[in-house]
């Protein structure tokens, strides 16, 4: 993965992203959804992990040290903390990807699909998420529950 700056210089920010799907940036860490790898990874400041195992992490939202990350093929949403690298399930049963029973449009004979689903994710300043769910082309709003947050 690299950095271009605003006169063309180029700097590398990771070696070990195979296909990075979804970015969020924080001073100088980058938090990137890596769809080959099944994984989370920060880099810049440090690298590492943060979450891998995952389904098909795609959208990718930062709120102060939280991560949201949508699994799109697992159909969940994580919240991870950039501290200390712990996730939890926030929602599931997403309506996220290809809806059931339905196939992805292809080109001719190739097997490629014409359309590549994406489920994206973004968080407001009062910490509410939005999940833009693929699967059935409508918008989440997750709002915290007051009384724990």
């Amino acid at each position: 993965m690299r950095k271009i700056g605003p006169h063309g210089q180029q700097s590398t920010i990771a070696c070990d992203v195979e296909r990075p799907l979804g970015i969020a940036v924080s001073g100088g860490s980058y938090y990137v959804t890596d769809v080959a790898r099944g994984a989370v990874i920060e880099a810049g400041v440090r690298s590492r992990v943060l979450l891998d195992g995952l389904d098909r992490p795609e959208g990718i939202a930062l709120w102060g040290d939280e991560l949201f990350v949508l699994d799109a093929g697992a159909r969940k949403l994580f919240a991870i903390s950039t501290s200390d690298a712990q996730a939890t399930v926030v929602a599931e049963n997403l309506p996220t990807g290809t809806p059931p029973g339905s196939l992805s449009p292809t080109l001719g004979n190739t097997g490629l699909s014409t359309l590549s689903p994406f489920s994206g994710v973004a968080v407001d300043e009062h910490g509410t998420v939005y999940v833009a769910a693929d699967g059935e082309g409508s918008i989440l709003e997750l709002r915290r529950d007051v009384a724990s947050a």
